[in-house]
């Protein structure tokens, strides 16, 4: 098996995608779904295709989430995994670009060690930022749009 976390490996046989904030912050990727900032083109990377490897088994992880949210899969224009390591701060911040307008961002924590170790926090300004529950499995939308 193929680790899907391993850069080289999603440049080699997935798609390599540079997020500059998040590369910076350490945040790991598995990309399954992708489109350019303006919205004009959304891209199925082939880890999500359900004829390649690996796609198959990423459809039955994902559906279960588009169904609680009645979603069809057709609608996603951005859907990937990402990692967070040990101690890494994400710094208060807006999503940009046009592709922010038309979406929702939902986040479903998925693995973690020790849940209430995860300080994730949300809201219109900073002094006004409340804690989310990231306990597994717990879904939640994250409108942070400038």
């Amino acid at each position: 098996a193929s680790n899907l976390w391993d850069e080289r490996n999603a440049a080699s046989s997935n798609v390599r995608i540079t997020r500059p904030s998040h590369d910076a912050w350490g945040i790991r990727k598995v990309v399954l779904v992708f489109c350019d900032d303006f919205l004009s083109t959304v891209y199925t990377l082939p880890w999500y295709q359900r004829k390649r490897t690996h796609g198959n088994a990423l459809n039955r992880a994902v559906q279960p989430i588009l169904d609680l949210l009645g979603i069809d899969q057709s609608q996603l224009v951005r859907c990937l995994f990402a990692g967070l390591p040990p101690g890494v701060t994400i710094p208060v911040h807006h999503d940009t670009g046009e592709w922010v307008k038309f979406t929702h961002r939902v986040h479903v924590p998925i693995i973690l060690s020790d849940p209430d170790r995860v300080i994730f926090r949300c809201g219109p300004t900073e002094d006004l930022l409340e804690r989310i529950d990231c306990a597994p499995g717990h879904v939640f939308e994250m409108n942070n749009q400038a």
